[in-house]
C-alpha cells in the first residue's frame, strides 16, 4: 500500500513538472498574445467607440456623411506625437470647415492631462480618451502616433504609422481628399 501511495505521489510530481514546463503553449493558446494587424488602405474602418474627454458615455467615431476622416491616435506623454502635434493643429486650422474632419484618440491617460495637451497647443479638434485596449486593437495600433484617413463611405485610404509634418499631412490629405480639403 505504501509503494501504490509512493507510485501515486511520483506520477502526480511527473505530471505536474510536465505541465509546468509545457504551460506557455496552454496559456498562448487559451489567451493568444499577438499584436493586432494595422488597418491597410481599402477595408472598412472596424466600428470602434471612444469616450469624448469630458462625456463619460462613449460614443463611435466615423466619417460624417459627405465627409473624410482624418483619426491621429496618440498619448500626450510621446514625444514623437508631441512633434507631430503643431503639424496637426495647422492642418486643422487650414482645413477648417471643409470636406476634413480631424478627431484625436488618446491612448490610456485621463481627461485632465488630454484637456492640458489641447489647450497647449491650442488644438480645437475633438478629443476622445481610449481607456481600455480596445479601440487600439481595433484599430491596429502598435506604436504611435498613428494617423489614419477614411473616406466618406468608411473605407480605410490611408494609415501611416509614426509622426508626420504638416508637408506630409498636407500632401496626403490633398492626395485623398483633394484642394477641396483647404480653405483658399
Amino acid at each position: 500500500m505504501n509503494l501504490r501511495l509512493v507510485l501515486a505521489g511520483v506520477l502526480v510530481a511527473v505530471v505536474a513538472v510536465v505541465v509546468w514546463h509545457y504551460r506557455w503553449p496552454i496559456v498562448n493558446s487559451i489567451r493568444p498574445r499577438h499584436l493586432p494587424t494595422p488597418l491597410v488602405a481599402g477595408q472598412y474602418l472596424p466600428r470602434i467607440t471612444a469616450l469624448p474627454v469630458g462625456v463619460s458615455q462613449a460614443q463611435p467615431i466615423g466619417p460624417a456623411p459627405g465627409h473624410f476622416l482624418l483619426i491621429n491616435v496618440f498619448a500626450t506623454w510621446c514625444g514623437p506625437c508631441r512633434s507631430e502635434t503643431p503639424a496637426l493643429k495647422r492642418l486643422s486650422d487650414d482645413t477648417a470647415g471643409s470636406l476634413l474632419q480631424i478627431v484625436g484618440i488618446d491612448q490610456h491617460e485621463n481627461d485632465d492631462a488630454v484637456l492640458r495637451f489641447s489647450e497647449a497647443y491650442g488644438l480645437t479638434y475633438p478629443m476622445f480618451v481610449c481607456r481600455d485596449e480596445m479601440t487600439a486593437s481595433i484599430l491596429g495600433v502598435h506604436f504611435i502616433p498613428v494617423t489614419i484617413i477614411v473616406d466618406p463611405s468608411g473605407v480605410v485610404r490611408a494609415n501611416v504609422i509614426g509622426p508626420m509634418t504638416y508637408e506630409q499631412m498636407r500632401k496626403l490629405v490633398q492626395q485623398i481628399v483633394g484642394p477641396r480639403a483647404f480653405r483658399a
